[in-house]
């Protein structure tokens, strides 16, 4: 099933990966899922099999195919996939993703000597504050989601397919910005607001604002640093090719 020769296997259908899952939990829990007990989490855990699976093959896939990986292609699997992530969250805690056990500390051993029985320093009275500020029980942290990233980690060797797409845009906005200056040229000084602005100019952020959501909801590591390099490079443009290359001699 899904194998790399299917044709089914390729990202275009990976919708069918994650429906073929959701029709087998929902008919292991019908048929076994009394056979065991609830906390040995027995579902998430063959979701989790399945998310590590999926993950292995996906990235041998993509590797094998890598020249037909188009950014539409690439974009239309990351959110299909972080969906699923998301309705995985949605249903399981993800507490068979990690099998740490903490141990509690080990309470030290009480005093036999009668004479520091009633005996207080402020040292003392300080570490007893201390440890009763300790065991106040603390809200726990909620994670945001545990499952993000369990298959969509895959899809990050691959993201210079969006990189290398946001180039070609921004080259293409810079020109249209050059073409549209040229037209219409400067605009007029406003008084009130102490000079001129360029329309050209508020696009651009947009954009670049644009793209940083986008680019962080797919990856916070060495994909957004190589946008960040791509924005330095057509800041430069913008400067050169709009502001500098306009200003009266």
């Amino acid at each position: 099933l899904f194998q790399e020769n299917q044709d089914v296997a390729w990202l275009d259908k990976i919708d069918r990966r994650y429906a073929w899952i959701k029709r087998q939990l929902v008919d292991y829990e019908e048929k076994y899922g009394r056979m065991f007990p609830l906390e040995w989490c027995m579902t998430e855990r063959i979701a989790v099999d399945f998310c590590h699976i999926t993950r292995t093959e996906l990235a041998k896939i993509m590797r094998t195919r890598a020249k037909e990986i188009e950014v539409k292609l690439l974009l239309f699997a990351i959110q299909r996939t972080t969906n699923f992530e998301g309705l995985l969250a949605k249903r399981f805690s993800g507490s068979t993703l990690s099998d740490v056990v903490v141990k509690k500390a080990e309470s030290p051993l009480a005093s036999t000597n009668p004479f520091l029985e009633d005996e207080t320093t402020p040292e003392t009275e300080e570490a007893t504050m201390e440890k009763s500020d300790i065991e106040k029980p603390q809200r726990p942290k909620v994670l945001d989601n545990p499952f993000h990233g369990i298959i969509s980690k895959c899809f990050e060797p691959h993201l210079y397919v969006y990189i290398e797409s946001q180039d070609r845009n921004l080259s293409e906005l810079i020109d249209r910005f050059v073409g549209d200056f040229k037209a219409q040229g400067p605009p007029k000084p406003n008084v009130d607001e102490g000079g001129a602005v360029l329309p050209s100019c508020a696009d651009l952020f947009v954009y670049y604002k644009k793209c940083m959501v986008q680019c962080s909801q797919l990856s916070t590591g060495e994909p957004m640093i190589a946008l960040t390099t791509i924005f330095q490079k057509y800041l430069r443009e913008y400067a050169w090719k709009i502001l500098s290359g306009n200003l009266p001699k």
